[in-house]
């Protein structure tokens, strides 16, 4: 499998000046649900054959070329991947009769019961023959993440647009930064 595909830095590459400090961001993105490990090779390249201590890690490779020593220092990383699990409650909502062109609040609670943090995104989807001109179906948070073995409260708010029965299912996705991967409903 490959590295790119799960795991991501940012930036990649830059210049440290002496006393300098810079911010990095490394991005686990699994595809499977599964322990990954990684040796990440980092190399520096310090101008007139300066390299500094190896630290903890206790290995250091040094190459003399064109004034720079590069120095290269395994950075070791393990995570895990997990599958997002969402259960919605209650699982049906009925928002009863309600009067045209006014709104009604209902709340679900979105438990995540996984073992990693969840992403998702919720939607309507109408029953055959209804359409969103027949109603409004809108959450506060449609977008969000939910902690591990936590719960999020979303409120939804229904606003029918015309006379008769209005039927629509509320879909959660859970979702990674690329792709959609389940589907709760």
């Amino acid at each position: 499998e490959r590295l790119a595909n799960v795991l991501g830095v940012s930036p990649h590459a830059g210049m440290i000046r002496g006393d300098q400090t810079i911010k990095s961001t490394w991005t686990f993105c699994p595809n499977k649900s599964r322990k990954f490990g990684f040796k990440i090779p980092l190399l520096l390249r310090v101008p007139n054959g300066e390299v500094s201590d190896p630290g903890a890690t206790g290995r250091r490779e040094a190459f003399v070329g064109a004034g720079t020593v590069e120095e290269r220092v395994d950075v070791n990383i393990h995570a895990e991947g997990t599958s997002g699990s969402v259960a919605m409650r209650p699982e049906s909502v009925d928002f009863g009769h309600a009067v045209v062109d006014q709104s009604a609040e209902r709340t679900i609670e979105l438990h995540n019961r996984s073992n990693g943090i969840v992403r998702y995104r919720l939607e309507t989807v109408f029953d055959e023959g209804c359409t969103e001109f027949d109603a409004d179906v809108t959450f506060d948070e449609s977008v969000g993440q939910i902690p591990a073995r936590s719960s999020s409260t979303v409120r939804v708010t229904y606003r029918g647009r015309c006379r008769g029965d209005v039927g629509f299912r509320i879909v959660c996705r859970v979702v990674n930064a690329s792709k959609p991967s389940r589907t709760v409903q």
